[in-house]
Order: C-alpha cells, then structure tokens, then sequence
C-alpha cells in the first residue's frame, strides 16, 4: 500500500509570505549540515522557536500524513523511510540549490529584503525569530522598551539605559513620553506636543532615534521592521492622553515585524507584544489612532 498521496492541488515550492496566514518569508534551511546529528521536524523547529506541525504547515499546507510523504518524495528528494516504512526521513537527502532539493524552509518574521539603513530594527525581529519566550507577559510598553534595548547593545557600543519603570517621580522626559506616564500633569505638559501620545514612537523621535510615520503612511506600506507603534482604540484617546486628560483611554504598544498582503494591498500587520495580540495579523480598524516610529 502506498504512503504517498498527491495533492489535489501542489503547495508552491519554495512557500511564498502570501500563502501565509502570517505573511512570513521563507528562509532556506539546507538539511543535514550538522554532522553531530540527523534533522528531523522536531529538532529543527525547536532550534527555530516553532512547533513541528506549525513548520510542516508551512512548508507542504497539510496536515495529511500521506500528502506530506508526497511533498518529502517530490519537493524535497526524500528515499529514505523509518523503521516502520510509514513516512520519509531526510536521511540521504541530495543538495541542489537550483531546483530546491535538500532543503525545508523556516518561516521568518521581517522583511527578506533587509530594508537599507535598518539594522537596529532588523535586529530587533532576528531576536524575535529566535526566541523562546515571545509572549513574556507583563505591561506592553515595557515589553517593547526590552525588545528594543537589547537590540541596541548588539548593534551598538551605547546599549539603551535600563529604566526601572516602577519609580515613577524619577523617570526622564524619554521614559515619560515612551510609558504615556501623565502623574499630576505638571510634568507632561512641559514635553513638546507633538510627541505626547505617541508612547514608543513619540520617544524614539524625540530622542533623535526614530522617525514617526503617522498613521496614512503605516497603512500605505511605510513601516520597517522592527517599528515601534502605539495605538489608540480611538482618536480622541490620543488627544486626551496628549493634552494629560485620559479619561479612560485604551491604547497599546507594540513591535511592528511585517505586513500581510493580498495581493499588492496591504490586509494587515504582524506585530510582537507581551501576549495580548501575538498571533493574528492586526487590521486597520482594530484601533482608530496608529503611530509608529521606524528606529535608526
């Protein structure tokens, strides 16, 4: 009986950001390079911070244990079978670079073209890719801060400061505007307007270390990865928060790692929180206020 069976309609191969829920790039990962041991789903996902089913998903969109045999034999040049003669291994697998044999691909979070000028934010989302922990839990301004900071002492000499975000009166104009942190009012109201409310990215801009892209221009594909953004559930949220009256305002903070097209259009944002939203892409209208700050 055959273990293999063909799919009513062919994955592409490599896989393709668009087919992705997710919008992630595929990043080509050379089997068996290492000669300490033999690759298999499960090491190589738990080395990229994925679950297997999530990494076969990707790669062949089935769960169908018979279609993946179709996709191993086909795609990938697998010969070898296990023990029990019911799936392919990638034992004996041939390299060849040209038609994508020998190869899976991991899905990457980002941009593969590496976007010019953008080192501190690409290594911000090379982190992420890597991690173990994406969902740390926690304040999200603080999540984002971390994120941020520890990038900035791999790409760089000067390391962000630590902030002990719990000793409110003695934090600086930079933390102040970051955290949204009003107090009395007294002090949030000498910080320049325009970049009141603007959380993240009104302080990375403040500090010379961003550039604001305001809310037309995320959405029409302006946003580099690794952007910081706060968003706002409503405009007004923003202008009571900048002029130091929240009145219950809702926003969040977060890393900005890619978008998700249909097509040429931009459908939605991928983005990196402390675990609220991690997972499926932002729309447009899930907040009525967007800023974000693309980071030097």
């Amino acid at each position: 009986m055959s273990i293999e069976e063909k799919p009513t309609k062919r994955a592409n191969w490599p896989p393709r950001a668009e087919d992705d829920h997710l919008g992630r790039f595929p990043e080509r990962y050379r089997l068996n390079q290492q000669k300490d041991r033999k690759d298999n789903w499960a090491n190589i996902a738990k080395d990229n911070a994925l679950e297997p089913a999530d990494l076969v998903g990707y790669n062949f969109h089935t769960k169908t244990a018979k279609v993946i045999n179709w996709y191993l034999a086909h795609y990938v040049g697998c010969t070898v079978l296990t023990p029990d003669r019911q799936n392919y291994t990638f034992e004996n697998v041939v390299f060849d670079a040209a038609k994508n044999r020998g190869v899976i691909f991991i899905p990457r979070y980002g941009d593969a073209t590496k976007p010019a000028g953008n080192q501190l934010g690409d290594q911000v989302v090379e982190n992420y890719n890597k991690s173990t922990d994406r969902e740390p839990g926690g304040k999200c301004h603080r999540t984002c801060y971390a994120r941020v900071r520890e990038a900035s002492g791999q790409v760089s000499k000067t390391k962000l400061p630590d902030i002990n975000w719990d000793d409110k009166e003695n934090l600086d104009d930079f933390a102040i505007i970051w955290s949204s942190h009003i107090g009395d009012g007294k002090k949030w109201r000498t910080l320049p307007e325009r970049f009141r409310g603007k959380g993240a990215a009104g302080a990375m801009a403040m500090k010379g270390l961003g550039t604001l892209v305001e809310g037309p221009e995320i959405w029409a594909g302006k946003l580099k990865p690794g952007a910081v953004i706060q968003a706002w559930k409503k405009a007004k949220d923003h202008d009571n928060v900048r002029d130091g009256n929240p009145q219950g305002a809702s926003g969040h903070s977060f890393i900005f790692l890619h978008y998700v097209r249909t097509g040429s259009a931009i459908t939605g944002m991928v983005i990196a929180d402390q675990g609220y939203q991690n997972g499926d892409p932002l729309k447009r209208t899930d907040y009525g206020y967007w800023v974000g700050a693309n980071i030097k």
